[in-house]
């Protein structure tokens, strides 16, 4: 029989794509003896980042191993995750509750830090959304934008865009779920297949796909920004529309908090602009200083201006599918 390191290590890489490594860690003979007498310590790699992995030895409260697991990642510095070989539906909701990180191989991962939440149990079918996650939106708009239907891996996609390997993989389970992709059972890697392409997958996705744009903000700046222009501004780039006399420009909520001279204007006035601010960074996708055509379709599709849907039509006849 496997023990449970193992069964960790193979679960994690089925699930995940990535490359994991657990050793056992004798970080317990740095701490007092009742943490030894609790737990089993494991130095785990994910996709070359380190965590500590405690494996409890008796059922523990969630509010237990909170606590524990604040006084660890406060010693030492690193990100804990609670690992045991089964769990209770009301204990891990409870876990859930307190966002404590843990993994149950063969049944569930729960790492809210990285954005991850999987659950085999029970065989239970994962539940549609009624539209995609921020990042499957990027991976879907960067696919058909630059053809990159070859790259059959969330390791070659997350190298290629930068992006977190989890995050790319989470998307792929995403995109699985929605029959836009197939994915291969053999390999680690699990090599996935556009079933569509194109134009073709461009409309199958439709439904899908949601406006980018979380809020719209005025403001006003004494010195040049570094966003993508967005809106009006980003579509006379694509069409032969005539801008108006402000710009607009996107970028996300956390991004836009690290310029303090940003004065937010409670509305429209002279030598103001607008921020757009998505839920996504536009950036992601284009390598322009404005967005890319595809999410301004998303953020405009519903202007009822007739030049507007006109410069639309334009912009969208010039994509090479």
């Amino acid at each position: 029989m496997k023990n449970i390191a193992l069964k960790t290590k193979e679960y994690l890489e089925n699930m995940l794509d990535v490359k994991v490594e657990i050793r056992h860690s004798n970080i317990g003979y740095k701490l007092p003896h009742f943490f030894s007498e609790k737990y089993i310590f494991y130095d785990i790699t994910l996709n070359g980042k380190h965590y500590l992995l405690i494996e409890g030895k008796d059922m523990l409260t969630a509010k237990v191993v909170k606590l524990h697991s604040h006084i660890l990642e406060n010693r030492f510095g690193i990100k804990v995750i609670y690992l045991s070989k089964s769990i209770n539906p009301s204990l891990r909701r409870a876990f859930i509750k307190e966002r404590i990180s843990f993994i149950i191989p063969d049944n569930q991962i729960y790492l809210p830090h990285l954005g991850i939440l999987f659950n085999e149990s029970c065989h239970q079918e994962v539940k549609k959304r009624n539209r995609f996650s921020s990042l499957t939106q990027v991976v879907i708009i960067r696919t058909l934008l630059e053809k990159e239907y070859q790259l059959s891996t969330v390791s070659m996609y997350a190298k290629k865009y930068y992006l977190n390997v989890m995050y790319v993989s989470r998307a792929f389970q995403e995109l699985t779920e929605y029959e836009l992709i197939t994915r291969d059972e053999c390999g680690k890697e699990k090599p996935i297949h556009w079933l569509f392409t194109g134009k073709e997958l461009w409309e199958k996705a439709q439904p899908y796909f949601f406006n980018p744009i979380n809020k719209v903000i005025w403001f006003r700046l004494n010195r040049q920004v570094p966003f993508c222009l967005a809106g009006f501004s980003a579509l006379s780039k694509y069409s032969m529309l005539t801008p108006e006399n402000y710009e607009s420009y996107a970028t996300t909520r956390i991004i836009a908090k690290k310029f303090p001279d940003l004065v937010e204007i409670p509305y429209k006035e002279e030598q103001t602009n607008e921020l757009q601010l998505w839920r996504y960074n536009p950036k992601l996708i284009t390598s322009e200083d404005y967005v890319d055509p595809l999410s301004l379709f998303l953020c405009l599709k519903e202007e009822p201006d007739e030049r507007v849907q006109m410069a639309l039509e334009e912009m969208m006849e010039k994509i090479k599918w």
